[in-house]
């Protein structure tokens, strides 16, 4: 049987991994977030709202997600030394495994497994429009 790919429902693991990678996508735009600069502090606070559909249910997860890390500074009369990014990210409704290929998550497959019966494997695909040569 020739492997193709299923399109299953998200699960809610998959649905995570999916919101924190369009998070990183949006958040490594930000000059302020490049891997060169460093910051001796940072307070961080993400309000969610994710929308679920299920069986005729409507589900709403929401919540707030808040960080803190380094050395809490001393003062802040020197304004200019702190950095504010604030900003709002839509995820537009998409076909679960185009969701799992941009997220770079495994797409569920259909083949044959190893006692000849029909399984479902996970398996990871380049994103649409890169090349792998195979090659380094």
């Amino acid at each position: 049987m020739a492997e193709r790919s299923v399109a299953l429902a998200l699960s809610g693991e998959e649905i995570i991994e999916a919101v924190v990678a369009r998070i990183r996508k949006e958040m490594r735009t930000d000059c302020f977030l490049n891997k060169d600069l460093a910051y001796s502090y940072f307070e961080a606070e993400v309000h969610y709202k994710i929308r679920l559909q299920d069986c005729g249910r409507a589900p709403e997860a929401k919540g707030v997600a808040r960080a803190k890390g380094g050395e809490v500074p001393t003062t802040t009369e020197n304004e200019e030394d702190l950095f504010l990014k604030e900003g709002d990210i839509e995820m537009q409704m998409a076909p679960p495994n185009e969701v799992r290929q941009e997220s770079d998550q495994p797409l569920p497959v259909l083949g044959t497994g190893e006692n000849g019966k029909p399984e479902i494997r996970r398996v990871t695909y380049a994103k649409p429009g890169t090349f792998q040569s195979g090659t380094e």
